[in-house]
């Protein structure tokens, strides 16, 4: 289908996703006054439905391991570097805007 491009996917953030879907809808609004564009326009609405699906278990998924984090207190994590250096019972939080664990290094003994 003409316009087709990136879908919504667990590798892009949430933003990402959601800018994804608003594109696809942009281009489906574009597509409305196009009757030649008939068929594109259903294969599009097709594909924008997908991606709020997806989002949605996404979102859904998201929030479960953030629950899941929270109600552990975050605490208690142990984190092996590449260069085999381990950190134990450490405190860790969720950012906000990306799928990302954020977590402090003790500060004795790190040498990062």
């Amino acid at each position: 289908m003409a316009g087709a491009g990136r879908r919504c996917s667990d590798r892009n953030s949430d933003g990402e996703n959601r800018d994804l879907i608003a594109g696809a809808q942009r281009l489906r609004w574009a597509w409305t006054a196009q009757p030649e564009r008939n068929l594109d326009t259903v294969e599009m609405d097709a594909q924008i439905r997908v991606m709020q699906k997806k989002l949605a278990e996404l979102t859904s998924a998201y929030q479960n391991v953030s629950d899941k984090v929270e109600n552990s207190g975050r605490e208690g994590f142990a984190i092996t570097l590449v260069d085999v250096t381990k950190f134990d019972a450490l405190h860790a939080r969720i950012a906000r805007k990306v799928d990302l664990l954020l977590v402090k290094l003790p500060i004795e003994n790190c040498l990062y």
